[in-house]
């Protein structure tokens, strides 16, 4: 029977080790919705470890009932730097109780905001964890820092920065030891927890963290896993890993997080507009708002980033988005505007929002 936690009454997770070999699926149930990393969930969407996950007793002293009053107290909005981003959802763009991942194409602009939340939400007396993955933090903070400084003001709060070029070092601060095998194309992951307190609860309590940026999640991965389908229920154990240990500290130091991953386009579909989300379900599963980030080819419109609502509290997917301008002082808010838009855009994933509206009727005959 693998090892469950209940985590601030509203998450449960459960580490199961797999029947035939070392490997560790992940299984939790996360706001009323439920995931699972093994190949039986990832591909028939059912699994036996989420029903043992549900019979496994709670742990001593947590209660599985909390008033709604409670739930909605502990749940804290943060708001971005970028106005129109909060907008997507309803005022703020981050939560203590929900993750959002951004993903888009390369250089599209991730680091880049990333580095802008950073520093505003450390302006506002905010300390902000950084996990730098892909080690260009250095290199935009050269480019952007001073700007930054001059546009949010001298930061009240700290940007502590964990720099982590290796699967096997991220997932070990995340409380995790693994080792990744490659047997001819495949790979395969074992894993276990590692003993005592993970590496990021550690520095989150001890440093009184209010907001954890991961840029991003995919690079570590990437390295590690060829792009094949077989490597798929691997990719997803560690990426169901690394977002366990996030809701789990989440829930019990109430920070906010905010998580970046590639973006790639199927190449057996020419057609294919939108790129998919490197690490597929088991992101999608795992966070409640979820934004894709791209900017159209056209002459004049090249600083312009579009932020497209995948996914976000009581909205449907794809039918909201909000655009920001790019300089060399980072994000600036724009107006909305049709133009930035192509018209499949507007008719069929926008809908109704996208139809102009009707010219009012003078009175005068």
């Amino acid at each position: 029977m693998g090892l469950c936690r209940v985590i601030f009454r509203r998450f449960k997770i459960g580490l199961f080790p797999s029947k035939s070999s070392r490997t560790l699926h992940v299984a939790f149930k996360h706001n009323g919705e439920e995931f699972c990393t093994c190949p039986g969930f990832l591909y028939n969407r059912k699994c036996w470890h989420l029903g043992a996950l549900s019979s496994l007793p709670l742990v001593s002293g947590v209660s599985g009932r909390v008033k709604i009053e409670e739930l909605i107290s502990k749940c804290i909005e943060v708001k971005s730097s970028i106005d129109n981003l909060n907008a997507l959802f309803g005022g703020s763009a981050y939560s203590t109780c929900e993750v959002l991942a951004l993903y888009g194409l390369p250089n599209v602009g991730k680091t880049l905001l990333s580095l802008q939340e950073a520093v505003s939400l450390a302006s506002r007396g905010v300390n902000v964890l950084y996990i730098d993955t892909e080690g260009s933090l250095a290199s935009a903070y050269r480019a952007f820092g001073q700007a930054f400084k001059e546009r949010f003001g001298q930061p009240k709060g700290v940007i502590e920065v964990e720099q982590m070029k290796t699967l096997e070092e991220l997932l070990y601060y995340m409380g995790f030891k693994v080792d990744v095998i490659l047997k001819g194309g495949k790979v395969e992951v074992q894993a276990e927890e590692v003993d005592g307190e993970p590496g990021i609860e550690r520095d989150v309590r001890e440093k009184k963290i209010g907001f954890i940026i991961i840029d991003s999640i995919t690079q570590p991965i990437r390295e590690k896993f060829p792009s094949v389908q077989q490597n798929f229920p691997a990719r997803a154990d560690v990426t169901g890993m690394i977002y366990a240990s996030l809701l789990r500290v989440q829930a019990k130091y109430g920070a906010g997080i905010l998580t970046t991953h590639h973006a790639s386009f199927n190449p057996a579909n020419p057609y294919e507009t939108l790129a998919d989300i490197r690490g597929g379900i088991a992101v999608l599963y795992a966070n409640k708002r979820v934004v894709y980030l791209d900017y159209r080819e056209k002459k004049g419109m090249e600083n312009i980033r579009r932020f497209w609502l995948v996914r976000g509290p009581g909205k449907r997917s794809w039918s909201d988005v909000a655009f920001a301008r790019i300089d060399e002082k980072g994000y600036w808010d724009v107006e909305f505007s049709f133009d930035y838009l192509t018209e499949g855009e507007k008719l069929t994933i926008l809908g109704d929002k996208a139809q102009p509206q009707p010219k009012k009727q003078s009175r005068r005959q």
